[in-house]
């Protein structure tokens, strides 16, 4: 099978959605359905008046009754009339259309038409089929690979050009049919955002059939390879959000994509873009209107140890007026001039674009973000974030769930790690807070089984933050155990952890009570990391951890992690101090 030009490609693609199961349902709305007239010739006018038939349908399908049809679509009798078997005699038919011979504007039209087809009356089965579609008859053609192999195999003996000819014929082959779709999708209006939003489809559809997703995981990965070429930090454009200048419809977007702590309206939005304050957003000429990536940023004297040394002290404390030893009343860090700014934290940064996930966008916006800062602000010494915890309680969770079983079902106790702090901890924790004097393993797991999942209903539980008090030296060590030695593929198992990690930052110091939103408690039972960048250590940084696993970290983490550290925490009333060691 030979490559088919593009121009093939995109009236493949366009005939699929001619036979979605819609023709039966639209008898009045002209389209090509006689078979033998569509398949018997091969000649250029033909073809030419088979495209313009496909065109004056799929035009109908977005006329004047688009909502007719829209609704007739929604229909469960027209997704159980969708015939895989039409798209794939269409397809097929339509690799006969030789390169050359099919006017060029007729498929541009046809392609902008499909478009607005997919995004309008496609539902979420249809494009699951079309993908699987794409998948099965135009990924890596076999006929096509092995013909490229025994040409690299023979070319040895023809010489050095042979080779490097074959090698080409090798890569071309490799390459999925589909791919060639990409290009000129891109080229439409908003092509751009459309492939984004369809590789967040794409996505989607992995997730709902991971067993059997692994035709839609290449297909997700080829468009992740071409939409990281678009999006290369060379085209993308750093802008800084402004409450006076910036548009209404940029500042709700602003508002609506704040993903880690969530805006309350005009007056908060307001508030972080006050005058030491400052977001920034990577924008693409492609899509004008759509930030890619948010990043906020405060400038402080001094580290923020908490959100409420960031945010109003009323938003988040004043929610749990209980809470045992977090002082409500906030060191106040606020710089009032840029002279006296010392530190700037970021303390949110937010990917907007599902379809976007795996591209590098957030690393770079920092860097550029750093340099700006420090720039405008030549006092600050410190670059540091306010960073969540969001994988914390569920690996804690699924490690005790294991453990119960194990214990349940007779099995000897494990030596994992956070078996070893409970049993370390076991005397400290008798006796108190409702448990019993002489508990045993089996019992301290299930009470802390149960302080985790009361971390679900917080917002209904505000005494589930005194409840945490008795936990805090074991929580805190094992959630400095978590992000220094947990891993997935020898990088941090957390995904923040990683983030900031393969950016070059430090894992430098954890904060109890940092986070007493539902969010914060939910995730990491309230407690929020520091990551610190030092730009001259970014690289090195980097290298530690891409290649060898190590992850940087300031010596108190190391110590905590140890059990060996004396920590004071200025989120709490009085300092605690870990006593115990490996060898206790």
């Amino acid at each position: 099978m030979r490559r088919l030009p593009t121009s093939c490609l995109w009236r493949q693609l366009v005939s699929a959605d001619v036979s979605f199961g819609q023709l039966p349902l639209l008898a009045h709305v002209k389209h090509p359905a006689n078979r033998s007239a569509r398949y018997s010739s091969d000649e250029p006018q033909a073809e030419q008046s088979k495209g313009q038939q496909l065109l004056q349908y799929w035009q109908g399908l977005l006329g004047d009754t688009g909502q007719e049809h829209a609704a007739i679509l929604q229909t469960e009798s027209a997704k159980s009339k969708w015939k895989t078997e039409d798209i794939r005699d269409l397809l097929h038919t339509a690799n006969r259309v030789r390169q050359g011979r099919v006017s060029g504007v007729l498929p541009e039209q046809l392609v902008s038409t499909f478009v607005q087809v997919y995004q309008r009356t496609m539902s979420p089965g249809d494009r699951l089929r079309l993908f699987q579609l794409l998948c099965q008859e135009f990924g890596v053609q076999e006929a096509n690979m092995n013909r490229a192999v025994k040409s690299w195999k023979e070319a040895a003996s023809r010489g050095k050009e042979a080779v490097l000819k074959s090698l080409e014929q090798l890569q071309e082959a490799s390459q999925p049919l589909y791919t060639n779709l990409f290009l000129p999708f891109s080229n439409q209006p908003n092509g751009i955002k459309f492939l984004v939003d369809m590789r967040a489809d794409v996505r989607k559809a992995v997730k709902q059939s991971p067993a059997t997703a692994g035709p839609l995981r290449a297909l997700d990965r080829n468009l992740r390879q071409s939409l990281a070429t678009w999006f290369s930090v060379g085209l993308l454009q750093l802008q800084p959000i402004h409450w006076e200048s910036s548009s209404a419809a940029l500042l709700e977007k602003v508002m609506a994509y704040e993903a880690v702590h969530p805006i309350q309206g005009w007056q908060d939005l307001k508030q972080r873009l006050g005058p030491m304050r400052r977001v920034h957003v990577f924008m693409h000429p492609s899509m004008p209107q759509e930030p890619l990536v948010i990043l906020h940023c405060a400038l402080q004297q001094g580290a923020a140890s908490s959100m409420n040394d960031i945010l109003h002290p009323h938003q988040l404390q004043l929610a749990y007026p209980d809470a045992v030893d977090v002082d409500t009343q906030s060191e106040n860090l606020q710089a009032s001039t840029p002279e006296q700014a010392d530190t700037a934290v970021f303390y949110s940064i937010s990917s907007t674009q599902k379809g976007l996930a795996g591209v590098d966008l957030g690393n770079f916006l920092i860097k550029q973000v750093a340099q700006r800062v420090l720039a405008e602000f030549p006092n600050v010494q410190m670059l540091i974030t306010l960073s969540p915890i969001p994988g914390f309680r569920n690996w804690l969770h699924t490690q005790v769930d294991a453990e119960l079983k194990r214990l349940e079902q007779g099995g000897q106790q494990a030596e994992q790690e956070f078996v070893l702090l409970i049993k370390y901890h076991l005397a400290a924790l008798q006796g108190k807070n409702g448990m019993a004097d002489d508990m045993t393993m089996t019992d301290i797991l299930q009470h802390l089984l149960s302080l985790i999942q009361q971390q679900e209903q917080v917002g209904e539980q505000q005494d589930s933050i005194s409840s945490l008090q008795e936990w805090r030296p074991v929580l805190m060590r094992l959630c400095a155990h978590y992000l220094l030695h947990v891993r997935r593929r020898r990088l941090a198992f957390d995904p923040v952890a990683n983030f900031h990690l393969r950016n070059g930052a430090s894992v430098w110091r954890l904060n109890w009570g940092a986070d007493l939103s539902h969010n914060g408690l939910n995730s990491s039972f309230g407690m929020m990391v520091n990551y610190r960048y030092v730009l001259e250590d970014v690289h090195n940084n980097n290298q530690m951890y891409l290649m060898d696993g190590t992850v940087p970290s300031s010596q108190d983490v190391q110590l905590t992690a140890a059990g060996q550290s004396s920590v004071t925490d200025r989120n709490a009333n009085a300092p605690y101090t870990l006593s115990w060691n490996e060898t206790d």
